[in-house]
């Protein structure tokens, strides 16, 4: 099976489609999800899960071939996370968060919470499973002993968004984004916060990233804010969509893309802040989450280099260049 290098979308539409990143093209469309596609992430260089509204979590090839079905929680399967080539997290508005192993297709371990939980991150440096839940809580748990093990208090709402960080004077670090437009940067070998980032906007922050000193947030006021790591400064706002803002990915080291619920995609370089490309408006196919997918692999920090990065537009099957005026820098 030959390595897939391209992108990865879900949306209201129940489907998950595969774009060509070196000719712009919808090369599959994966058809099994009976209700929204809420959350992708890659497992292996050709492999990557789904999770939906209808309570399933998908493996797939980049073949587009189905793999595997895993079936147990019993509400909205809203976000998964890969800890490694066999196993996979997930947290549900069933108030539990499930680690599956991908071997035997079944559930290994159940973290029980009070509340939805609306985000969950393996943190790959410190070896923990981290989970944002309704209660306003982030709670850590060590998969050997399958015991929790840190509770991260502070925010004032629900949390909506984990993202791992580097090594900071050898502690391990945490970003965190919540509905009370906060985020928040935690020492997690002390379990404090470090810093509180009051976020320029009125709603919530629906995904985190990391580029170098940049930590980027989408937004539900239509705007991609990025604010410097170390200082939480604003140092660009990125306008250019017309709705909320509900998934972003690593495109290379200076470009990344956006996707929004008036079913739109954007891609945008975060050195100069311009909107390199964008799709028409297809609020029909309000895209929840997109991913891409990796030749190295999920766990590698390395990424390809290329300045081609796309979306769809007047065909479903096409992207292009967005227009001049369409995209602005604030």
């Amino acid at each position: 099976m030959s390595n897939f290098d391209g992108l990865v979308t879900g949306g209201v539409d129940n489907l998950v489609r595969l774009w060509d990143i070196n000719t712009g093209c919808c090369i599959n469309t994966l058809e099994g999800h009976t209700e929204h596609v809420t959350g992708i992430a890659q497992i292996s260089s050709t492999t990557f899960g789904t999770v939906s509204r209808d309570k399933t979590i998908r493996i797939w090839n980049t073949n587009g071939d189905l793999v595997q079905v895993l079936v147990g929680h019993k509400e909205y399967v809203d976000c998964i996370t890969t800890i490694n080539n066999d196993t996979i997290a997930t947290g549900s508005r069933d108030d539990t968060a499930c680690v599956w192993s991908l071997y035997s297709g079944e559930c290994t371990a159940m973290f029980k919470q009070r509340f939805d939980i609306n985000t969950i991150l393996y943190h790959q440096e410190a070896h923990l499973l981290y989970t944002g839940s309704d209660d306003r809580v982030i709670r850590g748990y060590d998969l050997e002993t399958k015991e929790r093990i840190q509770e991260l208090k502070g925010h004032s709402f629900s949390i909506s968004a984990l993202e791992e960080l580097g090594h900071y004077r050898e502690h391990c670090r945490l970003a965190s984004a919540s509905v009370d437009r906060t985020i928040r940067i935690w020492d997690l070998t002390l379990a404090t916060s470090l810093r509180e980032i009051k976020t320029p906007h009125k709603e919530k922050i629906s995904q985190l990233l990391k580029i170098g000193n940049n930590l980027i947030a989408s937004c539900g006021d239509h705007n991609i804010h990025i604010h410097d790591v170390d200082t939480g400064a604003l140092i660009k706002t990125l306008s250019g969509h017309t709705d909320k803002i509900n998934s972003m990915c690593v495109i290379d080291h200076d470009i990344i893309a956006s996707a929004c619920s008036d079913g739109t995609v954007r891609t945008w370089s975060i050195s100069t802040g311009l909107c390199l490309l964008a799709s028409d408006p297809k609020p029909e196919q309000s895209i929840n989450c997109i991913l891409r997918m990796k030749q190295s692999g999920p766990a590698s920090s390395q990424l390809m280099v290329r300045r081609r990065s796309f979306v769809y537009q007047n065909s479903p099957n096409r992207f292009s260049s967005p227009k001049k005026d369409k995209c602005s820098l604030m």
